[in-house]
């Protein structure tokens, strides 16, 4: 089984067995056909680790438990194709979880049971299933905002911001105990760099400088805040900076 401690190891190993590979082909009595076979699926394996082989520097992700209720991961606990932003460089089409307990991206291993968690300061973005993250350092330049991750919900002048995470606690029942894991989200509306917390539609009529046409374009159209929260707020949001430009 593959830990952390020697999962530096099996990506120095990669190289050697490609030559092994070749060695081996070139050692025996083969045709031209067989060897071209042989070339060529070398090359695209070649092709394929080296622009992947950066995405997989992290540490081993040993998951949960079973039994937990409720999920601590984002959308769905199976493996959605998204892509990544790491240490500068974009990743396509990679298979990943977005885990709210930990905060943290996790990723499938070379098409094997093994997951690794990205490492924290080396994310910058990652998307998937329609849904866009950015990792918020000490350095973005914006007041109020805590460090972590994000969900940029709405971007323009303004920017509409959800952070997304999990919390879990201990239930006991009888003589058993079980873990149950919750999610929570907080927005925050982003104007002139400085992030301001929203809890209610007045809250953000308030930071946005509504004079009353956004609120009745809202009971015109029977938007309910306690109904569907990141739509109203989306929709405060955008209408403000409609009128704006």
């Amino acid at each position: 089984m593959y830990t952390k401690n020697n999962l530096g190891l099996v990506c120095l190993l990669i190289p050697f067995v490609l030559i092994s590979l070749k060695e081996l082909s070139y050692g025996q009595v083969v045709n031209d056909n067989d060897s071209a076979a042989v070339e060529n699926t070398l090359s695209v394996f070649r092709k394929s680790l080296k622009s992947q082989l950066w995405l997989f520097n992290g540490v081993e992700d040993p998951g949960y438990p079973a039994g937990l209720v409720g999920s601590p991961y984002y959308l769905t606990d199976k493996l959605s194709k998204g892509s990544v932003i790491y240490d500068g460089v974009t990743y396509h089409n990679v298979p990943l979880l977005y885990d709210m307990l930990k905060q943290a991206v996790v990723i499938e291993y070379f098409n094997t049971p093994f997951r690794i968690r990205l490492l924290d300061d080396r994310l910058s973005s990652f998307s998937f299933s329609g849904h866009h993250f950015v990792k918020v350092g000490n350095n973005a330049g914006l007041v109020n905002l805590e460090e972590g991750i994000f969900e940029i919900c709405y971007s323009g002048s303004l920017r509409l911001l959800a952070r997304r995470y999990a919390l879990s606690r201990n239930v006991i029942s009888g003589n058993k105990m079980a873990t149950t894991i919750e999610s929570h989200v907080k927005f925050y509306i982003i104007r002139d760099r400085t992030a301001y917390s929203v809890n209610s539609a007045k809250t953000a009529l308030k930071i946005v400088g509504d004079n009353g046409e956004i609120k009745e374009y809202l009971k015109k159209n029977k938007f309910k805040y306690k109904k569907d929260k990141e739509r109203v707020l989306t929709e405060i949001v955008s209408y403000r900076d409609n009128i704006s430009r």
